[in-house]
């Protein structure tokens, strides 16, 4: 947690750093200036922080499930997103920074510029503070930590002390710009280097599970436990495909049966439609068994307090003793079982 924390002692670290500059270059009125486009800024920082804290639990839940497309595919969601809003958030500072500094009661040139500035920042900002948090998810924690450090504090200082002195309040605007355009080039720079080193598909560097060949199966069941017995049979026939002997045929059946019917049982207990989405992919040591379904918050791997519900417990007491390792969580409106055998 230390690149997330490290946010804000960077921030307060550079607000004095800035307010040392300003207070000799523009004395108070500067500052009083740049305490209003400092906390304008949070508005779009706001965005940044939103995205990012969508992203790290569904990066965390496909990364550990090993999933691939769903980590790229979130990847791709969330820089469409942010990019947008940021997009968005930078033509209003562009184009209605005047307004805005009226809602303050300040009719200051020096702030208006600043926004104008400030808003050629907000795409490359938002492109760092959502790769930072992704590289930090995927525990590359070295490289989301000097991102971290270089658009929080390290570049921040070194360009405040070269623009405030020659701009005063816009200067710190263009601070800003400076530090995060090179912060985007360093780190892009840093992930092609290590994608040419070490082999990786893109510059996300998201290391690449390894499948037996064409072992991944996916399915859907809904709340009727009709459909079960179908596919117990589909996987039967997958893992007879794989080579995957009787004795663990039979304890995927056995995980799948037993988590799904008690997830139909006590969380699809609104009356509503619900899914459950099993997948289940094959490596060359383990087998995971995901499941992932839309109702209410419910983990079945906890042991019932209600005597009515201990021969419900007793499948998936069977399963957490035979599996290697297992794990619950629940993310945004969904909840994520992985076995794996």
């Amino acid at each position: 947690g230390f690149g997330v924390a490290s946010v804000y002692v960077y921030q307060g670290l550079l607000l004095i750093v800035i307010n040392q500059l300003l207070s000799h270059q523009s004395g108070s009125e500067g500052l009083a200036i740049y305490n209003v486009f400092f906390n304008v800024s949070l508005f779009a920082y706001a965005v940044f922080d939103g995205v990012s804290l969508a992203l790290a639990p569904l990066i965390g839940t496909f990364s550990g499930e090993k999933d691939q497309a769903g980590v790229y595919e979130t990847m791709r969601l969330a820089l469409v997103t942010a990019i947008a809003l940021s997009l968005i958030c930078g033509l209003v500072l562009f184009f209605f920074g005047k307004p805005i500094a009226s809602l303050f009661g300040l009719e200051s040139e020096a702030l208006i510029r600043s926004f104008k500035i400030f808003s050629l920042a907000v795409v490359p900002t938002c492109i760092n503070c959502v790769m930072a948090t992704f590289y930090q998810t995927i525990k590359r924690n070295r490289l989301a930590a000097a991102i971290f450090l270089l658009r929080g504090l390290a570049l921040p200082v070194i360009f405040a002390a070269i623009f405030i002195p020659l701009y005063g309040v816009p200067g710190t605007a263009v601070a800003m710009l400076a530090a995060e355009m090179l912060t985007l080039v360093i780190l892009l720079a840093l992930a092609a280097m290590i994608r040419k080193r070490k082999g990786y598909d893109n510059l996300l560097l998201y290391e690449k599970p390894v499948y037996e060949k064409d072992a991944i199966y996916e399915n859907q069941l809904t709340t009727d436990l009709t459909k079960l017995s179908m596919m117990a049979d589909e996987i039967s026939e997958f893992c007879e495909r794989h080579e995957i002997d009787m004795k663990t045929t039979y304890y995927i059946n056995l995980t799948i049966e037993e988590l799904a019917a008690n997830i139909i049982k006590f969380g699809f207990a609104d009356g509503k439609a619900h899914y459950i989405s099993v997948k289940i992919a094959v490596f060359q040591e383990d087998i995971y068994i995901r499941l992932r379904d839309d109702s209410m918050t419910y983990n079945p791997f906890e042991e019932p307090d209600h005597p009515d519900e201990a021969m419900d417990y007793l499948g998936v007491s069977i399963i957490r003793q035979k599996a290697k390792d297992f794990a619950y969580n629940r993310t945004l409106v969904f909840n994520n079982l992985l076995i794996i055998l």
